[in-house]
Order: C-alpha cells, then sequence, then structure tokens
C-alpha cells in the first residue's frame, strides 16, 4: 500500500526507453552463459555498460576533441585508466 502523498503513473510507454536501451546488453549476455556470483555479474555488466557507453560517445566531454585518431587514442587512454588494463592504441 502507498502512502497518501504518493502519486503511482500508469503509463505503459515510459518504460520502453529503459528496455530498448538495455536490450544490447541482453545479447551480449546471452554469450556468457550465466554467472555463478552476483559480484562477478554486477562487474561484469558495469564493464558492458561502461564499453557500450564509451562506443555511444558518452564521455567524449572528458577527452579531446581535435580529430578522429586522437579521440580514438584518448578513449583508449581513459579506458585504462578506468580498469587499469593495457590498450592497444589503433
Amino acid at each position: 500500500r502507498l502512502r497518501a502523498d504518493v502519486e503511482q503513473r500508469q503509463v505503459k510507454y515510459l518504460n520502453n526507453g529503459i528496455e530498448s536501451d538495455h536490450a544490447p546488453i541482453k545479447k551480449l549476455l546471452a554469450g556468457t552463459g550465466g554467472f555463478k556470483k552476483r559480484k562477478r555479474a554486477w562487474s561484469t555488466l558495469q564493464g558492458f555498460e561502461s564499453l557500450r557507453m564509451l562506443n555511444k560517445g558518452q564521455f567524449d566531454f572528458w577527452l579531446r576533441q581535435d580529430e578522429r585518431k586522437v579521440l580514438v587514442r584518448e578513449r583508449s587512454a581513459f579506458m585504462n585508466r578506468l580498469f587499469n588494463v593495457e590498450v592497444i592504441y589503433t
């Protein structure tokens, strides 16, 4: 039961944006075969989400905008700093 000051909205289409945004993640997860531990599932999902956001250009405001090749190199360096992994610059 909801409190008196809470309004329940029943609009079907409001969830469509959220559903469509995580559909590509579902496709990636199909190849993993599932997870045995919740912590590993969480970290893998965070990695998928981060890579997806990076590819969509959602971190580009932190990076240099000089030219395309520099942007790719900056993205790679950014991922290296985030996840502490070695990257190959293209």
